[in-house]
């Protein structure tokens, strides 16, 4: 674990997305110190996202659904984190607000859901909520995307 990380009250985290330009867009955007959040790790495939949570325990994972292994293999992700037991907490980043991949994301583990098109405050807003042992889903979101 990374002290200078704990030291300074930090939610430490993992971004688990599609390439590394996306990892660097977040990790940069959480950059600024009123955040209080601190990029541990990045990985762009299942393995390398699993490696870091393992080794690393991060507090709180971002996994988008989409990695480099495929569409949905930020799913699988969440089901191996789940088989782990570790006490990482995880949010899936979801690119659209199908009931199915909510529901499918709490299913499989996930602590928190939120989507690619909200602003960076929200997802810093999500961490601190999971980190601290709630559930985050915004229910206005929610709340449109399970009419029928």
């Amino acid at each position: 674990m990374n002290k200078a990380l704990k030291s300074r009250n930090l939610v430490q985290i993992l971004i688990a997305e599609a390439n590394h330009m996306n990892c660097q867009l977040v990790a940069g955007a959480l950059r600024p110190k009123r955040y209080r959040v601190g990029v541990l790790a990045t990985a762009v495939d299942a393995n390398s996202a699993l490696s870091v949570l393992k080794e690393r325990q991060p507090d709180v994972a971002i996994i988008s659904a989409q990695l480099q292994d495929g569409p949905l293999a930020g799913f699988g992700v969440l089901q191996e984190l789940r088989a782990l037991h570790t006490r990482t907490r995880s949010i899936m980043l979801l690119d659209a607000r199908k009931r199915e991949s909510v529901v499918d994301a709490f299913r499989l583990g996930a602590h928190g859901v939120i989507f690619r098109d909200e602003p960076i405050e929200t997802l810093v807003k999500s961490i601190h909520a999971v980190s601290q042992g709630q559930v985050w889903a915004n229910s206005l979101h929610l709340g449109i995307s399970w009419k029928r």
